[in-house]
């Protein structure tokens, strides 16, 4: 028995690590996809006319 509770213990700590891995890769992609939503914001018809004013971010 006490093998099986060991067995048991290590998967759920395998589970744990792969959630954080996931966790991990999950928050870099969407940083990368809200780097890409500014880069594209930079670029678009309202800012062609030149105006610099304060750029304000609405986290969604």
């Amino acid at each position: 028995m006490a093998e099986l509770e060991k067995k048991r213990m290590d998967f759920h700590k395998d589970l744990k690590l792969q959630k954080k891995q996931i966790m991990k890769r999950v928050h870099a992609e969407i940083a990368k996809i809200q780097q890409g939503d500014d880069t594209e914001n930079d670029n678009s018809v309202e800012n062609a006319s030149g105006y610099m004013g304060e750029r304000v971010s609405v986290k969604k």
